[in-house]
């Protein structure tokens, strides 16, 4: 703008300005001529001097010339004030107009277009920016005002790349490439935008590789990897990524992780499925924030748990539990998609609660009627756009249809009422009326089935009545007679098992009248001593009837008072061979006592005892012989005969019982050869010929009392025992197998022993 000022001060206007200033020295010599000053007048002469006159007074002369001097001086200042002044003038009035920027066009002069770039790009724009490169970054060296141009190309370029480089630190890596790349060829940092530009790419691939990688480890929940994706991202040469995408990352990883951890323990809560635990679970991943990626996963948890709590808030409204319900009800939180559905359950809970259930027991047809009524009106506030219109409106009209039947069930209610039998079969006719698709149809056949039952309980009450009147005298002509009328009450009537807990009552009363004199004439006779009379007449008291048990018990006592008298005997003639050391023979003799009679243990007490005392004795006496020798032809084997258990009925002595004094004889099938013998437990019988010889293991002496066990009863001969020959004999403290109940009278005798052997010196036979 000075050069251009200063060039217009050459214009032909300018000029002229400049030579009038020059003219202006000339001016005083000029006025000089009429009017000389003293000091400017020129010194003639010596030889052009005219002389002066004598007469011409001196002084005169003096003053005319301070006249003109002062004037002189005066005007030349002013004519120089006047001449800078009109020069001024002049050359405002001769500036050209400022350049309009906003008109320019490509047809302007260079100079216009350069200032106007100039001040466009003063404003650090892009636009502006390149807009001004684009005009002078093809001018040539020749162009005047090309030094100009290649200072303001080198700034402007120097502009772009500052821009550009905070456009990167920003992160928009395009916009920066995209300003980067504006920078002109033959400016100076054309070089270094084109490395930057590469630099910028390689550490955003890089980057962006890097960021990537560690939000997938943090979607799996690696966190230590994803730190260590993180700590890679600050080696970059790249501020966007080394510090500003690296701090958010650290910042991500601690969020996700503090999220992650909060959803499992809201997970480990909600297994539980209490209302309680529900609530503390949606608590905790309600703090989940939004932008985390456990956030997708707990939102659809918090539906998943918000309808649970509503399916246990619809379990307790089932259960007629109205503040559980709406309690539960009230945790969904206002997050949850469900909290619209949850209000209106809270609603339909509070109009359902009025209405019975339908399934419940006896209820009020008017109270319920009420309760429909309010029902209706408090479902009818949930408008077309709640979550539940529909159920509210299902829900309003099946209330409506229980309505219907209300009224109905009301009427029929207030027949019954009367307690009549008709007025009963008027309220079942009137109920009957409630088909079986109406809500109120099994509400209406509780009522049917109460009606009915109260009817025939009407019905029925007199034979119950005459029944307990005619059983009042007690005797069995009237227990009968009232037997028969309480029969009359039908099975499947209500009034069936009071009339047949009479009957059965008055049966035991008629049983008892009939066989207590039986009871007591067997008593009698067994007082007298005739025991079999006595059995013989309690078993005409049959099985089930009243008095059957006490019949029995005495039974048992009068058999068992029979056994000792006949079995005694036998003992004490046992007892009396085993003191004179005939052990064999007591044994035999007391083994004749069976199964299941009075002395049946005390017998086999003395059995065990005697067997012990005589193994002990043969042990000592006797040399070792193999366990495998025997003499199956002398062992001895019972015949089998069939037990009859006690608690059977007893068969008196003439005909089943056989008393001691007739011989059993066995039956000769009965008898086991040689080749199968029987070998008691206690050792097989060895006949005084030889020596007996005792087993391979050494008997252990009857240090060791014998005591047979009671739990192990002895098995009669029918179901014959037939040990193994091979297996070896074993002590008496082991249990010991009888013989069978009722052995021969006189066992086979044994053989004679040969004239050179002499008995044993104990005496046993």
């Amino acid at each position: 703008m000075a050069n251009r000022q200063f060039d217009q001060s050459r214009t032909p206007t300018a000029r002229k300005f400049l030579m009038r200033r020059r003219r202006q020295p000339i001016v005083g010599p000029t006025r000089a001529n009429s009017d000389p000053p003293t000091a400017a007048m020129p010194q003639p002469s010596s030889d052009t001097m005219t002389p002066v006159q004598t007469d011409t007074p001196k002084p005169h002369s003096q003053p005319r010339r301070r006249d003109w001097g002062w004037p002189l001086i005066w005007l030349s200042v002013l004519l120089i004030f006047g001449g800078t002044a009109a020069g001024a003038f002049f050359w405002l009035i001769t500036m050209p107009p400022p350049i309009n920027c906003e008109s320019i066009s490509p047809l302007s002069p260079d100079m216009e277009r350069l200032q106007c770039a100039q001040q466009a790009a003063a404003s650090r724009k892009v636009d502006q920016l390149v807009k001004g490169l684009a005009l002078v970054k093809d001018w040539p060296a020749e162009h005047p005002l090309y030094g100009q141009a290649t200072q303001m190309r080198d700034e402007w370029s120097q502009s772009l790349l500052e821009i550009a480089q905070n456009k990167m630190d920003g992160g928009d890596l395009k916009s920066a490439i995209a300003i980067a790349g504006n920078v002109p060829k033959n400016s100076p940092v054309y070089a270094d935008a084109q490395m930057l530009m590469a630099l910028w790419q390689k550490d955003w691939d890089k980057g962006k590789i890097l960021y990537n990688k560690a939000i997938e480890a943090i979607k799996t929940q690696q966190w230590q990897q994803a730190t260590a994706y993180a700590q890679q991202m600050v080696r970059l040469r790249n501020d966007y990524w080394g510090q500003q995408r690296y701090g958010e990352l650290l910042k991500q990883i601690v969020a996700e992780r503090q999220a992650w951890g909060q959803l499992k323990e809201a997970r480990d809560l909600a297994t539980y499925e209490t209302p309680d635990d529900l609530e503390k679970a949606l608590s905790l991943v309600r703090k989940i924030g939004s932008n985390s990626y456990a956030y997708t996963l707990a939102k659809a948890d918090i539906v998943k748990w918000s309808r649970k709590l509503l399916d246990l808030a619809a379990k307790r409204l089932q259960e007629r539990d109205l503040d559980g319900a709406i309690s539960i009800a009230k945790r969904v939180p206002q997050e949850s998609s469900l909290y619209a559905e949850a209000q209106d359950f809270v609603l339909l809970s509070r109009a359902e609660i009025l209405v019975p259930n339908t399934k419940s027991g006896p209820q009020q047809p008017a109270a319920t009627i009420v309760a429909v009524l309010e029902a209706q009106a408090a479902a009818r506030k949930l408008g077309p756009e709640r979550p539940l219109y529909k159920q509210a409106q299902a829900k309003i009209t099946d209330w409506q249809a229980q309505l219907k039947d209300l009224v109905q069930l009301q009427m029929a209610s207030s027949l019954a009422s009367v307690g009549q039998g008709l007025t009963y079969q008027l309220a079942i006719d009137q109920a009957q009326m409630v088909k079986q698709e109406r809500p109120r149809r099994i509400y209406a056949q509780t009522l049917i089935a109460q009606w009915r039952k109260q009817l025939e309980q009407s019905q029925d009450r007199p034979y119950v009545v005459l029944a307990q009147q005619l059983a009042e005298s007690g005797t069995i002509n009237a227990l009968k007679a009232a037997i028969t009328k309480a029969r009359q009450v039908t099975q499947g009537r209500p009034l069936r098992i009071e009339a047949q807990t009479l009957i059965a009552s008055w049966n035991k009363q008629i049983q008892t009248l009939e066989d207590q004199p039986i009871l007591d004439q067997a008593q009698t006779v067994a007082k007298q001593g005739n025991l079999g009379n006595a059995i013989r007449i309690a078993e005409k008291i049959g099985q089930g009837r009243a008095l059957y048990k006490q019949a029995r018990t005495s039974i048992d006592e009068w058999v068992g008072q029979i056994q000792i008298a006949e079995d005694r005997p036998k003992l004490n003639e046992a007892t009396k061979l085993a003191a004179q050391g005939r052990l064999t023979e007591a044994i035999q003799v007391a083994s004749q006592i069976g199964y299941g009679r009075a002395l049946y243990y005390e017998a086999q007490d003395g059995i065990g005892r005697w067997a012990a005392e005589r193994d002990a004795i043969r042990a000592a006496q006797q040399p070792a012989v193999t366990a495998q020798e025997s003499y199956p032809a002398e062992s001895y084997s019972p015949p089998a005969q069939e037990y009859y258990p006690p608690a059977e009925a007893y068969n008196p002595p003439a005909q089943n019982y056989a008393p001691p004094a007739e011989p059993y004889n066995p039956p000769a099938e009965a008898y086991v050869p040689p080749a199968e013998p029987y070998v008691p437990p206690a050792e097989p019988y060895v006949p005084p010929a030889e020596p007996y010889v005792p087993p391979a293991e050494p008997y252990v002496p009857p240090v060791e009392s014998y005591s047979p066990p009671p739990e192990e009863p002895y098995y009669p001969p029918a179901e014959s025992y037939n040990p193994p020959p091979e297996e070896p004999y074993y002590p008496p403290a082991e249990s010991y197998n009888p013989p069978p109940a009722e052995p021969p009278a006189a066992a086979p005798p044994p053989a004679a022993p040969p004239a050179a052997e002499p008995l044993p010196m104990d005496g046993i036979e």
